[in-house]
C-alpha cells in the first residue's frame, strides 16, 4: 500500500521553514547593528540594532530619514552588504539560533 502524501501538512513544513530563516536573518541583522551602534559609538542606539543601521546609512549616503525608514528588512541587509561582511556574531547569541 502506498502512502498518501499529507500536501496540507508539507505546506505547513514549508511555511514554518520559511518563517523561521527569516526571523533568523532578521535576527542577525539586529545583532549586527547594535555591534555596528557599539563600533561607530552610537551610544544612544546600542539596543536598537535596526535604529543604528538606519542611521548608519543616513550618515553614509546622506539618505534622508525618510528613505531609510521605508526600507524592508531585506533592503537594509542589502545596503549593508559590504559592512556585515567581516562581521560575525558573538559567541554567547551562537546558541540562540538553532
Amino acid at each position: 500500500m502506498s502512502e498518501e502524501k499529507d500536501y496540507e501538512l508539507e505546506s505547513a513544513e514549508v511555511t514554518w521553514r520559511l518563517y523561521k530563516t527569516q526571523a533568523q536573518m532578521n535576527f542577525l541583522l539586529e545583532m549586527f547593528g547594535r555591534d555596528l551602534a557599539a563600533e561607530k559609538g552610537y551610544t544612544w542606539l546600542e539596543s536598537e540594532g535596526i535604529e543604528a543601521i538606519r542611521y548608519y546609512l543616513m550618515q553614509k549616503h546622506n539618505w534622508l530619514p525618510s528613505q531609510v525608514n521605508s526600507m524592508s528588512l531585506e533592503d537594509l541587509s542589502f545596503a549593508v552588504e559590504q559592512e556585515k561582511k567581516p562581521w560575525t556574531l558573538k559567541k554567547k547569541y551562537r546558541g540562540l539560533i538553532d
